[in-house]
């Protein structure tokens, strides 16, 4: 049994990698089987069918389970047959890496200029988040970034209506925090809406996406 964790910032490229490893296992004709969030892990990976030895098990956002589950994992991987694959949408802690100290790490960071405009994505701060969004999009697509800035966007709301579910690093933590006293939670709201149709038009044709963006934050964080 192999295990690999894939996980980081940079979802985009965390996905194509999770794609690659799925789409081999196909060529493979391996019988792929994902774990989300809403199954009960310790059920799923003791059912009978899935140890066949023609299966790639899949956990998807191992950080929403919780220790004790992630322990009853790393004490029962010797009686798991299959390839075994940890996907996490965004940056896994230490501790909970720790857990799985045999698997293969592979970690996707987003560069530091990404993180610099999502940090700096906040109200009477518009000129600086455009000048930082159009020096990004001269090497990266903008499709991406409005992924980025919802997820940005969506911990901020967590955060501000329950902060407790936020589990990263003190550090993050704390940046988290301060972004979020500059937002309302109408605010928050009414960008996440204004991203949604923007990406929806651009798809149909009916609006250039990256105009739409730099009008958002004109607007919103003038």
């Amino acid at each position: 049994m192999g295990i690999i964790v894939i996980h980081g910032d940079n979802i985009n490229k965390s996905f194509e990698r999770l794609s690659y490893y799925l789409k081999s296992a196909k060529e493979r004709n391996l019988d792929i089987r994902k774990i989300t969030p809403s199954d009960n892990l310790s059920e799923a990976l003791t059912s009978v069918s899935l140890f066949a030895n023609d299966s790639l098990l899949v956990i998807e956002d191992i950080k929403r389970r919780n220790k004790k589950e992630l322990k009853w994992v790393k004490e029962n991987l010797n009686g798991i047959d299959n390839d075994l694959i940890l996907y996490e949408p965004s940056q896994l802690t230490r501790t909970i890496l720790n857990f799985f100290p045999k698997a293969k790490i592979e970690e996707f960071k987003l560069p530091k200029l990404i993180w610099k405009f999502l940090d700096e994505f906040y109200p009477r701060n518009a000129k600086n988040t455009l000048k930082l969004l159009h020096t990004i999009i001269e090497n990266e697509a903008v499709e991406p970034i409005i992924g980025l800035i919802n997820w940005r966007l969506l911990d901020i709301l967590t955060f501000i209506k329950n902060p407790e579910k936020i589990l990263y690093d003190t550090w993050r933590l704390n940046k988290l925090e301060n972004q979020s006293k500059k937002f309302s939670q109408v605010k928050v709201a009414r960008i996440l809406q204004k991203l949604a149709k923007a990406d929806y038009e651009s798809k149909i044709g009916k609006a250039d996406i990256l105009t739409s963006l730099d009008l958002i934050i004109a607007i919103e964080l003038e």
